[in-house]
């Protein structure tokens, strides 16, 4: 299961035009293909488990990531094709535990990076 995000296309647009829907399918298989994807991950950037490893297995860009030097609270990201690839930094290590404030700065963060980049849709596993 995963959240579609569609995203005001200026920053100007009132947040009214924001939209999201939940689908039940597979975020890989399932999403539009020019949708942005972001998950969450430590500042160590393990991505061992879960769906994290999933997405070190398909995008890889490990050394790519940790070259941006990105530090909790912040928002790693890769280019795949026509998508972006965004990295939540959350928490200090795989065996952390996030805080609400470091998850809000990721996703503040996160919000800066869709509109530079002009990010029309997000996809984001539950």
């Amino acid at each position: 299961m995963f959240y579609i995000f569609s995203i005001p296309q200026f920053a100007s647009e009132k947040m009214a035009d924001f939209s999201f829907r939940e689908v039940h399918g597979d975020l890989f298989e399932d999403s539009d293909p020019t949708d942005a994807l972001a998950h969450c991950v430590s500042q160590d950037l393990r991505m061992g488990k879960g769906i994290a490893d999933i997405f070190r297995k398909k995008y890889n860009g490990i050394p790519e990531l940790k070259s941006q030097n990105k530090e909790v609270g912040q928002v790693a990201s890769l280019r795949r094709d026509d998508r972006y690839i965004f990295y939540l930094i959350t928490k200090l290590s795989a065996y952390g535990k996030p805080t609400e404030a470091d998850f809000e700065k990721s996703l503040a963060e996160l919000r800066k990076l869709c509109e530079e980049f002009g990010v029309k849709g997000l996809s984001v596993p539950r």
